[in-house]
């Protein structure tokens, strides 16, 4: 059994910040920590998903992950 201690045991939130400025970076978003901060901390990774691929840019496209 897996139990989930955000940020009590490992606070992988800036983990999953650098991870998600790597990825939406590659394609060519030039997104910023700030950015990330703003629109995705504390949010599940379907919402974080769903903001990426609605925000209009070119470069990012529905095969992006």
């Amino acid at each position: 059994m897996i139990f989930d201690c955000d940020g009590v045991l490992v606070d992988s939130e800036r983990l999953i910040q650098d991870v998600d400025l790597r990825m939406i970076g590659e394609p060519g978003w030039r997104i910023t920590r700030a950015e990330i901060l703003e629109h995705h901390l504390g949010r599940s990774e379907d919402e974080v998903t769903a903001n990426i691929e609605r925000v209009p840019h070119p470069e990012v496209t529905s095969g992006w992950r």
